[in-house]
């Protein structure tokens, strides 16, 4: 037990001194192309079912944020109303297995 003390911070060391090698080093940056879509652009590409559900959460947290006074729910509302829907729903896949079968009987 007390031999492994030194040798970890050693090992520690030699770490640092690696890190230190490595994010000294200069590396090439690419630039980076910047495409830029407007904000409408965006919302097109949304289902119906998601821009009714963001738009009834995002209702819902001002309703939320002037009865409660918590500014919090002009974020957590409109994630939870689209977001939940998507994590209690069905799997693709078991549905799909679930198609085959159907079609299988």
């Amino acid at each position: 037990m007390i031999a492994l003390v030194p040798a970890l911070a050693g090992a520690l060391v030699v770490a640092g001194l690696l890190g230190l090698v490595a994010g000294l080093r200069r590396t090439a940056v690419p630039t980076p192309v910047r495409i830029r879509p407007t904000r409408l652009s965006k919302l097109r590409h949304l289902s119906r079912r998601i821009r009714i559900l963001l738009l009834a959460g995002v209702g819902g947290g001002i309703l939320a944020w002037l009865v409660t006074g918590w500014v919090l729910a002009l974020v957590a509302v409109p994630v939870a109303a689209v977001g939940l829907p998507m994590l209690l729903s069905a799997p693709p896949a078991a549905a799909h297995i679930a198609r085959l079968e159907a079609m299988e009987r």
